[in-house]
């Protein structure tokens, strides 16, 4: 929180400081050059819990530490607020928006993008939104929002990229209901600190590709009621070039039978262990689907009969996973033999799949209850 000196008064030889402050809290004044008569003042402001809170919607309690100019802003908002019902990009990269306060929303039907680029936003008030169809963007690139309140979510349609890059956000609202959405593409991709995320229902949801890409500290996901999903591209892709790891363990999801792309789902989710029963039997693309994941251990037998008869199709699905249990690298092995539509020779090969000789030699490969049938069906470990 950063603070301003409006104005000075005082001499060299003076043993006190008189200053203006536009801000709360406590700020240490360190003398330029000429005032030599003292060596430092401490300058401390009004109270924040001098303002009244609940004329925005919050309880006096909170915030604590807020400045002025936010609480300012939001008495702006109050008094000069229309309830309308198109609220697209109403407050777009408005850097002066701290806290939204609680102002009659009951009209809005649309809030595409409302707070879409608020880096200084913190706090939202439970505003109404029992009318809201579209919530794309919503907050979106707001990267100092740790959480939002609960919002009626019964008639939206269309949260793509909701909270995208919200790098401060912490948990998302209990009552994000999402049974009404064809797509959650990337709602909440790249949001490093999310931990918490309520049991989604995913009932008319096809697209959920990036949803929760780069969400470093989730540990857990449950889905419920996919049926229709056909697109889990790059889902939990945890891939990274700034240092972060990935602490996600366990994903809850009931139906795949209709996914065609896993591609990337999983990609450097470095703790995750088991990998999830999932039906891939519709999959064309299952290409660097577990990348990376170095704990894994367990994989099921997964069904690739529809894969495509291409390199780019399969290739790295298991690339420098490097702790597979005997039983684990025997499912892969009747997996290529499922893979009927993979013909052309130069594909059928375990080293397409990522494999290495370092961490699977060949000799382990050759030792596999199904090894001779993998080799029947046209296929090599090919290092």
């Amino acid at each position: 929180m950063s603070s301003e000196i409006d104005t000075i008064s005082g001499s060299a030889n003076l043993q006190t400081l008189e200053a203006t402050v536009t801000d709360n809290g406590t700020k240490n004044f360190e003398p330029e050059q000429g005032y030599d008569g003292f060596s430092s003042v401490d300058i401390t402001f009004a109270n924040p819990k001098d303002k009244n809170w609940s004329a925005l919607g919050f309880s006096n309690d909170e915030p604590q530490d807020y400045i002025d100019d936010g609480y300012d802003y939001a008495l702006q908002i109050i008094s000069g607020w229309n309830n309308v019902s198109n609220l697209t990009r109403k407050f777009l990269s408005d850097g002066r928006l701290k806290y939204f306060p609680l102002v009659d929303t009951s009209n809005a039907t649309q809030m595409q993008s409302t707070f879409s680029d608020c880096g200084g936003l913190e706090l939202i008030a439970p505003i109404n939104t029992s009318s809201v169809r579209n919530m794309s963007y919503m907050f979106a690139y707001s990267s100092g929002l740790m959480y939002v309140p609960n919002l009626n979510m019964d008639k939206v349609t269309n949260v793509t990229q909701m909270f995208r890059e919200c790098k401060s956000l912490k948990a998302l609202p209990t009552t994000l209901n999402l049974s009404k959405c064809s797509s959650i593409q990337y709602i909440c991709s790249n949001c490093p600190s999310l931990t918490t995320v309520p049991t989604l229902d995913l009932t008319t949801c096809t697209d959920a590709s990036y949803a929760f890409q780069k969400c470093f500290k989730l540990k857990t996901l449950t889905l419920t009621n996919t049926s229709a999903l056909t697109n889990l591209s790059y889902f939990l892709d945890m891939s990274n070039s700034s240092g972060n790891t990935s602490d996600f363990t366990t994903l809850t999801i009931p139906d795949t039978s209709k996914v065609i792309t896993f591609s990337y789902a999983f990609r450097h989710c470095v703790s995750l262990v088991t990998a999830p029963n999932m039906d891939l039997s519709k999959a064309t693309t299952v290409a660097s689907m577990f990348s990376g994941c170095t704990s894994l251990t367990d994989v099921p037998l997964y069904n690739l009969a529809n894969v495509n008869n291409s390199a780019t199709s399969i290739n790295y699905m298991f690339d420098n996973c490097t702790n597979l249990t005997d039983t684990s690298l025997d499912n892969i092995l009747q997996m290529c033999i499922s893979a009927v539509k993979i013909t052309t020779s130069s594909y059928k090969k375990l080293a397409t799949l990522g494999f290495k000789s370092t961490y699977y030699p060949a000799a382990r490969i050759q030792a596999l209850p199904h090894y001779q049938d993998f080799i029947d069906a046209g296929w090599i470990i090919g290092y």
